[in-house]
């Protein structure tokens, strides 16, 4: 297992270590800890699947359960460090809004494809990036590094089951020069991405 795999279990082992957690009558513990002293290891009750495959369906949650769903990043964050905010930002934000409307039901066949793992907001949300638009240049900051790996991992693992942003888009019919402006307007690299001027000279919105 790789490192940045590990990184996975470390953070699932990480929740049962909460006090609220371990304290809770409603939660059962669905692993044991195997320490040598220098390493800990976890071993789950189906030891012949992985997480991933134990994903059953859908039960009624009794309210008085414990849901630990994270902490709140902003915007700015989800990429590394704090960056100003910039014209080539709201560029960006118009291409998700055409995504969202061209996707229809966004929410339902995206937003909720949930890790089982725990992972941050920023490291699910790098990983979604990449799997719709392809590779993202890392951060510089040290700090992003396990955010980076978190996010490589779960898309090479298939845990974000969606396809590319022209797979994605093409379940819908959308026009060919459509994709493209889309694409245009979600161009990673901010010093790359159109100004508002020259989104609108595509050729997509002079013929539409």
């Amino acid at each position: 297992m790789t490192e940045k795999y590990r990184d996975l279990y470390k953070r699932e082992f990480n929740i049962y270590e909460f006090s609220c957690v371990q304290s809770s009558l409603y939660i059962r513990a669905t692993r044991e800890v195997v320490d040598n002293g220098t390493d800990k290891c976890m071993v789950f009750e189906w030891m012949d699947s992985d997480l991933w495959t134990l994903r059953g369906a859908k039960h009624e949650l009794n309210p008085s359960i414990l849901k630990i769903t994270g902490t709140l990043v902003s915007c700015s964050r989800t990429y590394g460090r704090e960056c100003p905010h910039t014209p080539a930002c709201d560029v960006w934000s118009v291409g998700v809004s055409h995504l969202e409307h061209c996707l229809g039901l966004w929410t339902n066949i995206l937003a909720l494809h949930l890790c089982l793992f725990e992972t941050s907001q920023a490291a699910w949300s790098i990983g979604k990036i990449i799997q719709l638009l392809g590779p993202l240049k890392r951060d510089e900051d040290p700090k992003s590094t396990q955010e980076f790996d978190l996010a490589e991992a779960v898309v090479e693992m298939g845990i974000i089951k969606m396809g590319s942003l022209e797979e994605e888009l093409a379940k819908f019919d959308t026009p060919v020069d459509c994709v493209e402006f889309i694409r245009y307007l979600l161009t990673m690299a901010h010093e790359k991405r159109p100004t508002a001027e020259q989104a609108l000279q595509h050729p997509w919105l002079q013929t539409a």
